[in-house]
């Protein structure tokens, strides 16, 4: 996962502080002129003058902390484009910084891919970023949970052995180098390691029934328990354990502890919603009421006939996986019913029509950032023309004093002439009028981009539905997969060609049982058991045939073969 740190920006003059890092950021040679940068909540040619606008507005005590640069360096073996870098920042920021001024410029110049994001010290609403270490979502530790989670989606690797937050020299924007030092190291070893415990603790509270049970569990899983005033966990081989209650409130012993309580009790069952308010609506709802109500009624049955002070440990853990299947399929008909789907061929029109309509706005989009390009041809000497323009007008007023043969051109003088000639001896007005045009049509485009995501958002809750019915006629869910596993030529319009994990062998699975968990993004294949599967080559020549239970056995096997290779170069995999 990439490696991520945050520096203060400083307001300074014109050619420090906030002026010159985003000069540095926003440098054509760097980003593909200019195609490689996007900004969140202000413009990418204006945003100093916006930075400082939000700043002057709110506080007008003596504060020059301005902004923060955050870098966030992908690892070389990373199979992600230039573009998904730049997603990736982007993200990032709607995620942690929605209310903030963000400008994310992706640098190509190095042996790898890096972000470079400068984010204004003020919010919108004129609240001051918090940049204490301990901060989940705005501190250092926050920034780096949610960077290392949204590139995991994109296949990036993990780094294990980064260098710790501490004291380290670094350069400044002016070429001097700095001493900084950030005293607090506490979470970095378990900062990565965080989703993955709570994820094995949910998983484990469907098949535990004590707290005790609990932590016996995931000592067999390989974390170490630490018991004080305060519990802690590590996974084995980390060096520094986690107190639970930091991997927030639902975890600590406390909450975990009444969590099994009512698990025994029942007790979360109240919290049930009413679903027989859709029954009647449409076959498809009424199978859904039907699953919902007949979790009800396993809960209800699990319940029965349990004798007062003894245990039934197996029926705590159905009674409670019903009831989140039960929670599931309430929230799937809440969806329904707000998107008038009343059918599986509802499901089917609207998934095609969202489709169509992606297709057409990605084509549009294309076409705006060819627009963007053929602006951003002339902005660097449009912006040029704007920075030498008062040197010029002061060489023009002292010929007409002087003479021209007195007056010598300076260097800015003969910029302004050349860049000048090259916008067609453009006047003043005309030149911001061209860098406005420029900013609308890049704001075009973001607002585009913005809107394409929505629509791969709106497939993904679509395909929520799709797995549910997939589930419900007889298909077993298999192997998630990303969409770089998808062989795009070899593919039709019916078939996807997709490349088992690990493997260097290929599937053909029909499109209508391939579910997007984030659409264009993670994919989950479903199967049929007992059905066969044509395995092919690279080549495309057919190799084998398999059964749907043995396409993820084939996967695992190769991916231990893959993993115990590395493991002998001691490389992170």
């Amino acid at each position: 996962m990439p490696y991520t740190k945050r520096i203060p920006v400083h307001a300074g003059e014109r050619g420090t502080g906030l002026y010159n890092c985003l000069e540095y950021v926003r440098n054509g040679d760097k980003t593909e002129d200019g195609i490689l940068v996007n900004s969140l909540n202000c413009t990418v040619e204006f945003a100093e003058q916006e930075f400082l606008y939000i700043q002057r507005k709110y506080h007008k005590e003596n504060d020059d902390r301005v902004a923060y640069h955050v870098i966030q360096s992908f690892d070389i073996r990373d199979d992600i484009t230039p573009e998904q870098a730049n997603e990736i920042g982007m993200k990032l920021c709607k995620e942690i910084y929605p209310n903030y001024q963000c400008v994310v410029s992706t640098h190509i110049d190095k042996g790898h891919l890096h972000n470079h994001i400068v984010l204004n010290a003020t919010s919108l609403s004129g609240r001051k970023l918090e940049d204490r270490l301990a901060n989940k979502i705005e501190g250092l530790y926050g920034l780096r949970e949610a960077s290392d989670r949204i590139s995991l989606e994109y296949g990036c690797h993990v780094m294990k052995d980064f260098k710790p937050i501490g004291k380290y020299r670094r350069k400044d924007y002016s070429g001097k180098l700095q001493e900084t030092t950030i005293k607090k190291i506490y979470e970095n070893a378990t900062a990565i390691w965080k989703p993955r415990i709570i994820e094995q603790i949910e998983k484990l509270k469907k098949e535990t029934n004590s707290f005790d049970e609990l932590m016996e569990r995931l000592a067999l899983e390989g974390y170490q328990i630490k018991r004080g005033k305060y519990l802690s966990i590590k996974p084995y081989g980390k060096e520094r354990f986690t107190r639970l209650h930091k991997l927030g409130d639902e975890y600590s012993e406390e909450a975990l502890r009444q969590f099994f309580k009512d698990k025994k009790k029942g007790s979360y069952v109240k919290q049930l919603k009413a679903v027989n308010g859709y029954k009647g609506r449409s076959k498809y709802s009424d199978s859904y009421v039907e699953q919902a109500n007949n979790s009800k009624l396993a809960m209800e049955l699990s319940s029965k006939g349990q004798q007062v002070g003894k245990e039934y440990p197996k029926y705590y853990n159905s009674r409670y996986k019903e009831f989140l299947r039960y929670k599931e399929l309430a929230k799937s008909l809440d969806f329904m019913s707000a998107e008038k789907i009343f059918s599986y061929e509802d499901l089917a029109e609207k998934i095609e029509a969202v489709e169509l309509e992606l297709a057409e706005r990605e084509a549009e989009y294309e076409k705006q950032k060819s627009i963007v390009r053929t602006f951003e041809e002339n902005e660097p000497f449009a912006h040029t023309y704007i920075e030498t323009y008062n040197a010029y007008m002061l060489y023009k007023e002292q010929v007409e004093k002087f003479g021209e043969e007195n007056i010598t051109i300076s260097e800015d003088v003969q910029k302004h002439l050349t860049v000048k000639e090259n916008l067609n001896d453009a006047e003043l007005q005309e030149v911001r009028e061209f860098i406005r045009g420029c900013g609308q049509e890049k704001r075009e485009a973001n607002r585009q981009y913005s809107y394409i995501t929505y629509l791969h958002s709106k497939l993904t809750d679509y395909d929520k539905l799709r797995s549910r019915a997939l589930e419900m006629n007889g298909y077993i869910k298999g192997m998630n997969f990303g969409i770089k596993m998808i062989d795009e030529k070899r593919s039709t319009d019916e078939y996807y060609c997709v490349k088992l994990p690990y493997t260097k062998k290929y599937v053909y699975l029909n499109k209508n049982c391939v579910t997007w968990k984030e659409h264009g993004v993670r994919a989950t294949m479903y199967l049929i058991d007992d059905e066969t599967y044509e395995l092919y080559n690279e080549d495309n020549q057919k190799i084998g045939e398999v059964s749907g239970d043995q396409l993820e056995q084939i996967s695992n096997e190769e991916k231990e073969e893959v993993k115990e290779y590395y493991a002998s170069l001691k490389v992170e995999v």
